[in-house]
């Protein structure tokens, strides 16, 4: 197989977070150690893993695509084609967002969470020898069908086929794989549900009211409040989402927006926050991080983490 760098966060997100948007950053990382590990690096040299979305043949049948980069070519297509975009229109500060364009917006934000390291790492972490079991409890009204059809014990058949569930080592990330071609489809209810609420929600952006300060970013951009807790998502029950955009602007979704649903433009609400409030949105970020934080300023970021270690203590999730 081709080795293919495929990237959980887009170069063309993190580009947002550098100097004159050329890829070129300060990264803190890996988490908890930042402080001592800030250095130079471009949005080419982090957040990816070679051919991690590359669909195995298997997969292919299974969801019924035809190509294994079809992730890459299809799911995440947006990268070049509308993230720019977007992000260009907030930072020309405009009162309002075409819908289409607002309603993409949370396609890619649910987007970014989920195609993310942070959540391929669920999977890896689940039980699945409970989930089997759970999965052949169901399956017991079956058992005469199936002893007749297989010509064996139903436990003893089962029991083969949980063996061989639990020797994949593939398969944590083939099901996260067939989870993002399901949502790439329209048909994963759960995120289709969380895109419902949140396009009824007041579209805030913040920007900093002082020029020193700005907006970081991380592995897993993007987090979820529920009072004084953060999460990574939290869509059952959650008071706003947060996202970075770029270093000077960060979107906040909070509240049940007074727009009718059937108006074409999504208005914008542009607030100026000091530096306490960047702070907060900032120590979300280094607190929901994956392993690294980004900054296009060195000094800027060894600050941010400095007053984030002092009031909070080193960084776990």
């Amino acid at each position: 197989m081709i080795k293919q760098k495929h990237h959980y966060v887009p170069k063309v997100y993190l580009n947002e977070f550098s100097k004159n948007r050329l890829g070129h950053f300060f990264a803190a990382g890996p988490k908890p150690n930042f402080l001592k590990t800030i250095n130079p690096r471009h949005a080419e040299q982090v957040c990816y893993v070679d051919n991690f979305y590359t669909l195995k043949e298997r997969t292919k049948e299974q969801s019924k695509v035809n190509d294994i980069d079809f992730l890459e070519k299809k799911a995440f297509d947006y990268e070049k084609r509308l993230l720019p975009r977007i992000i260009s229109k907030l930072k020309h500060r405009n009162v309002y967002l075409n819908k289409s364009y607002f309603d993409s917006l949370i396609d890619i934000y649910l987007n970014l969470k989920q195609r993310n390291l942070f959540y391929r790492h669920s999977f890896e972490n689940e039980d699945f020898s409970k989930l089997t079991d759970k999965e052949i409890n169901r399956m017991l009204h079956l058992k005469p069908w199936i002893e007749e059809m297989s010509g064996q014990n139903f436990d003893n058949f089962m029991g083969k086929i949980k063996e061989q569930i639990l020797q994949d080592k593939d398969l944590p990330a083939e099901l996260h794989k067939k989870i993002l071609i399901e949502t790439a489809k329209g048909a994963n209810d759960a995120i289709n549900n969380a895109k419902d609420v949140l396009k009824k929600m007041t579209l805030f952006v913040f920007e900093p009211l002082n020029n020193s300060d700005y907006f970081i970013t991380s592995d897993n951009p993007g987090f979820t409040l529920l009072g004084d807790k953060v999460f990574n998502t939290n869509f059952g029950r959650f008071d706003s989402i947060g996202f970075p955009i770029n270093s000077k602007q960060i979107l906040l979704l909070k509240g049940l927006s007074n727009q009718n649903s059937l108006e074409i433009h999504k208005r914008i609400n542009f607030i100026k926050l000091g530096t306490k409030g960047v702070d907060l949105m900032n120590y979300c970020t280094i607190f929901n991080s994956n392993e690294y934080v980004f900054c296009e300023s060195k000094k800027y970021l060894t600050d941010i983490i400095n007053r984030f270690e002092n009031e909070h203590g080193t960084p776990h999730q």
